[in-house]
């Protein structure tokens, strides 16, 4: 049994929620939004930077117009699967999303964010290991910072929807504070866009409330997308990583990842979902690797409520 979301929360007054419990930290667009709900199979290559679920209390405040801010303390949530990255395995972390949307209406939104998130890391080490954006794909590019004992991740993120086109992006800063050695930085982001060519009135949803996208409104509609994604494991200052057991040692570099696709919506919950992905890995010189691409067809049938 896997525990994902597991929390209880409260409105404290008008706009002012509370939660407590096991749940996701309020960081970055592409990490918050529900894979449900993504226009793409998989989260973006940047992900490795990004906190996942965790164990703690949030405060979030809307207007329920055009803003929200949410902050909260956690420490190590409940293990259910899956890798942990960086100091998302354990300790403590204070980490807030503010958003701003000037422009609000059914079918044109724009949608303005900051994160942060201070890390503390008492363990004094923080792996970094990522995957292409395939599910199941093994790891190719890794990267460890010894005596880190705090990490310090922000960065902005936007959107824009227009009828049927949309775009969205994002782009994050870790910074890696040693104690022993000079710091360490590692940096990602992505770009995407997509476009409903068929399915009237078809567009994505945006909820003002949380300042996330919801289920599309779709229906008999193909939508068409693509999206680059960076990231950067190649700090001088970073030590070497096995990407995992019996794999090499030393698996430092940077990746990116182009993928373009197709969803198909029958109707706003169920969808056929086309991803071609073409992954690079440049490897750095001390590690010994040729650079690798990787080159993977995936599919998906969707069904939920």
């Amino acid at each position: 049994v896997l525990i994902t979301d597991a929390f209880v929360e409260r409105d404290l007054a008008d706009g002012l929620l509370m939660r407590i419990g096991n749940q996701y930290e309020p960081f970055g667009l592409n990490a918050m939004v529900s894979d449900r709900y993504n226009t793409f199979m998989e989260y973006a290559l940047p992900t490795v930077m990004w906190p996942s679920r965790a164990l703690g209390a949030q405060l979030a405040y809307t207007d329920a117009k055009s803003f929200g801010i949410q902050g909260g303390l956690f420490t190590k949530g409940i293990q259910s699967g899956g890798p942990q990255n960086g100091s998302n395995s354990g300790n403590w972390a204070a980490t807030a999303r503010a958003y701003y949307a000037p422009v609000n209406t059914e079918k044109t939104v724009v949608h303005l964010g900051i994160n942060g998130s201070l890390r503390g890391n008492e363990n004094g080490t923080a792996d970094f290991r990522a995957i292409p954006e395939a599910h199941g794909a093994n790891f190719t590019l890794a990267a460890r910072a010894a005596n880190a004992q705090r990490e310090l991740r922000y960065g902005p993120e936007a959107a824009l929807v227009y009828g049927p086109f949309s775009l969205q992006g994002e782009w994050t800063w870790t910074d890696l504070e040693r104690n022993v050695g000079s710091d360490a930085t590692i940096q990602g982001g992505y770009i995407e866009g997509s476009w409903f060519v068929t399915g009237e009135d078809a567009h994505r949803v945006y909820t003002v409330k949380n300042g996330l996208f919801d289920r599309p409104k779709a229906k008999n509609a193909l939508q068409l997308v693509a999206r680059y994604s960076h990231l950067k494991l190649d700090d001088a200052n970073l030590s070497a990583l096995a990407i995992a057991n019996g794999g090499p040692a030393d698996a430092r570099g940077t990746g990116n990842n182009y993928t373009v696709g197709a969803n198909y919506y029958f109707n706003p919950n169920v969808r056929l979902m086309l991803n071609y992905v073409i992954a690079k890995d440049d490897y750095i010189a001390a590690s010994g690797l040729p650079d690798q691409t990787y080159r993977i067809l995936q599919s998906r049938l969707q069904l939920d409520w």
